[in-house]
């Protein structure tokens, strides 16, 4: 699982290498993802690039004076469907939970409103 900041870079590299081919980007244009606590600066982003490109996420032609010919490779799109799928699934689960607990709450009131119902009529 990559971090935070490694997992906001590559999804933006899977947007601009949309098509599958190589793209030329400035690393400006990549340190303007990271806005707030997230922020990057030129070394950064270079450490996560080189992350992603020895782990098989991306494919760096050459690599100049912050200016990047990138693409992503399957690997990359692969892990972006896993990471949706997966908070699909957590959203799923939520849902499911909070569905279960209503029904549990009412149930249970219901349950107690026929308790005192019959000890009301017992008296």
């Amino acid at each position: 699982m990559l971090d935070e900041r490694t997992g906001i870079l590559l999804h933006k590299l899977n947007e601009l290498c949309a098509g599958g081919g190589f793209r030329i980007v400035e690393e400006d244009e990549l340190r303007s993802y990271f806005t707030g606590k997230n922020g990057a600066d030129g070394e950064d982003v270079r450490a996560m690039l080189e992350y992603l490109r020895t782990g098989g996420f991306v494919d760096l032609q050459y690599a100049e004076e912050g200016v990047y010919c990138v693409r992503t490779l399957p690997e990359a799109r692969r892990y972006e469907e896993d990471v949706r799928e997966s908070r699909r699934a957590e959203t799923r689960s939520r849902r499911t939970g909070l569905l279960f607990s209503a029904v549990g709450g009412f149930l249970g009131a219901l349950l107690g409103a026929a308790v005192v119902l019959a000890v009301s009529f017992a008296l």
